[in-house]
């Protein structure tokens, strides 16, 4: 399938073209040359909609002043285009022109034509592509930092989706490790508690509150069902309740535990985390029912359960901002089935490790990292970059085409460590992009509203989806890049005026349909006056509502305008459509330049454009509506009725693309 490009970025791939057709012949040069060539808009809208520095390119070339190569191109090329008119020089050699109004038409066609599909491009075609976003760890609610990656993430899933990418979203879940094993004795702590059995809670370990709830959901489904286990399980532990590792590991420690014991008081290696409570007649005692086994599928089914309680909240709380995954990666599947045997001879055979200090380390060093990364440490536990680099190849494996992983603002380590991996196993290097996100400040009343995890009462993001609302969750989160800081305040996002920018832009829609509604029941009460010869309504509404016109329930219904807007687009002539004023042609000249928005985001992994040209669409539609009445005195004005219908089908698409909402009142 041949690329399809917006306007400005087929433009130029048109004017590279002919410069070599018409004005290179005899020249030698290659396609570097081009590559800081451009054509964009310039600061004085008085010179022109668009302009290009191209003649600054050409003069290099050429060995010629950039304003007599300015001559040439407008001489020889640009004024030949459909798409210009009005083509001047401004010193040293600029070229501006605007667009030509025939042309301005045909792209006005192609919106109504195209309709939730405009802007669309098909940029990435047979690109596989997989976005790595949010992964917090499954100990606790997600707080705003998160909500904002969720929302860039996912806005940028979309607009790599409309870019023609084939996107995979994924979801890296931490469930093992040194937070999960503290996260479980947390929950073992107070299972136990629940059946009058005393086990010391971590001292670190995560608010009570959030693990009892974890532990009543368990309670509520299984009872005691994993009681004798755990019991058993901790007086065969070494140290520690629960080590944060897969059944396999585990089992030959247990069964010769129980092997050694077979014979002998099994009590006497208790824990000493275990205290025995008097008053409840439940102990852990020579005398106890418990069978010298252990069912170890049951301890690690209680883990998991832990576990997926909190990734299906977590989910939950994410689907509520519109943000979903097309897989949720645990991490402990890294380790299964010997996988990380297999993988440490792998990096054995490259060469790629060394043992110093009983420790395995990486030779991250040798490949664009500040230092070498140790693997395994001196006690045998595999570390967080052990799982990095499993992860990485993992997703090798998988056939992706491109990376991305968007990380917290404390992730700053990652970005070369990660890229050498990819070096050292000979995945392109520039497939990899790792994003930084930078944090949120939550402001209430003036003042910072504070969010820490471990300790006290928290503002999650669950808590502000809730204050909120989704739709200014998703449009705040977006309004700036991922590295720059941001406030988000609480109240603003709450006004229901101009002020609140969320509120602006769908106020935006809801106006158009204020005007279709309005349109729609002069047309009913046979007051509407308009040229039926352009368009006829009858055939229009009859097809959808039947015979019977005069049931108006149809009336502020986001289906029902969507249909006859399209059969409305659809039919219309568009060779008849009339711009007459200034403000009808600058509004349709701000709409064709969207697909341009939207590649721009995607090369520049930036949803704030879009966010950015959405603000200025309602800023632009605003405007007109204010000065341009699109109903006057029952009189219908066909043409700006049209050019409305327009303005609502980028404003949606633009919206759908950050997760906001279109609503048709306010």
């Amino acid at each position: 399938m041949e690329q399809t490009y917006p306007i400005i970025e087929n433009l130029k791939h048109k004017l590279i073209k002919e410069i070599k057709e018409k004005l290179l012949l005899n020249i030698d040069f290659n396609d570097n040359n081009f590559k800081n060539l451009s054509i964009n808009f310039p600061k004085n809208k008085q010179l022109g909609d668009l302009a290009t520095n191209a003649a600054f390119i050409l003069a290099g070339l050429m060995s010629i002043s950039p304003l007599k190569a300015a001559e040439l191109l407008v001489e020889i090329i640009i004024s030949k285009w459909d798409e210009a008119e009005k083509v001047s020089i401004a010193a040293p050699g600029f070229i501006n022109f605007f667009i030509n109004k025939k042309f301005l038409i045909e792209q006005l066609k192609i919106i109504a034509l195209k309709k939730e599909k405009y802007g669309q491009t098909n940029q990435g075609q047979d690109i596989k592509i997989q976005i790595e976003f949010v992964s917090a760890n499954p100990t606790g609610d997600l707080h705003i930092g998160h909500g904002r990656w969720a929302a860039l993430g996912d806005s940028l899933c979309n607009i790599y989706e409309a870019n023609g990418f084939n996107v995979w979203r994924e979801y890296y879940v931490n469930d093992y490790g040194t937070q999960i094993k503290i996260f479980t004795e947390c929950v073992i702590s107070l299972y136990l508690k629940a059946f009058n059995i005393k086990y010391t809670y971590p001292k670190e370990g995560y608010p009570k509150n959030l693990v009892q709830s974890v532990v009543q959901e368990i309670i509520s489904k299984y009872n005691d069902k994993f009681l004798n286990d755990i019991k058993f399980y901790i007086k065969h532990s070494v140290k520690s309740a629960v080590k944060s590792v897969v059944k396999s590991d585990i089992e030959s420690k247990i069964k010769q535990d129980i092997k050694l014991n077979k014979n002998s008081n099994i009590n006497s290696d208790i824990n000493a985390g275990i205290k025995q409570d008097n008053s409840s007649g439940n102990n852990l005692d020579s005398n106890s029912d418990i069978e010298p086994h252990i069912n170890l599928d049951s301890i690690e089914k209680f883990q998991q359960l832990a576990i997926d309680i909190m990734i299906d909240r977590i989910s939950s709380t994410l689907l509520s901002m519109g943000v979903s995954f097309d897989k949720w990666f645990k991490e402990s599947s890294l380790y299964k089935n010997l996988n990380f045997d297999k993988i440490l001879k792998e990096l054995d055979d490259k060469n790629l490790v060394y043992e110093k200090d009983g420790a395995l380390w990486f030779k991250t060093s040798e490949y664009g990292d500040d230092k070498d990364r140790v693997i395994v440490r001196s006690g045998g536990e595999p570390t967080y970059f052990a799982s990095d680099i499993m992860y990485l190849l993992n997703k090798k494996s998988r056939g992706f085409d491109k990376l991305i992983y968007i990380l917290g603002a404390d992730h700053h380590g990652y970005v070369k460590r990660i890229h050498a991996i990819g070096k050292a196993f000979n995945f392109d290097d520039e497939k990899i992009k790792i994003i930084i996100g930078q944090l949120v400040r939550l402001v209430k009343k003036g003042k910072a509203v504070k969010m820490s995890k471990r300790k006290g009462k928290i503002f999650s993001l669950k808590d502000l989806i809730d204050d909120v609302g989704r739709d200014a969750i998703r449009y705040f989160f977006s309004l700036n890049s991922f590295d720059t800081p941001m406030d988000f305040d609480i109240a603003l996002a709450k006004k229901k005026s101009n002020t609140n920018p969320v509120y602006y832009v769908q106020y935006a829609h809801a106006r158009i349909a204020n005007v279709f509604n309005k349109m729609l029941e002069l047309y009913l009460d046979s007051k509407l006056v308009y040229d039926k010869n352009r368009i006829e309504f009858s055939n229009l509404l009859e097809s959808e509502l039947g015979k019977d016109l005069n049931n108006s329930d149809f009336l502020n219904n986001l289906d029902f305008l969507e249909r006859i807007s399209k059969k409305i687009l659809d039919n219309f002539n568009y060779d008849e459509l009339n711009l007459k004023n200034d403000d009808e042609v600058d509004l349709a000249k701000f709409l064709i330049f969207y697909p341009d928005t939207l590649l721009d985001a995607c090369l520049n992994d930036a949803p704030y454009l879009v966010n950015q040209y959405l603000y200025k669409l309602a800023n632009k539609f605003h405007y007109f509506y204010k000065h341009n009445r699109i109903i006057d005195q029952q009189k219908l004005n066909i043409d700006r009725l049209i050019l409305i219908l327009t303005v609502r089908v980028v404003l949606a698409n633009a919206m759908k693309i950050l997760g906001v909402s279109t609503p048709i009142k306010m």
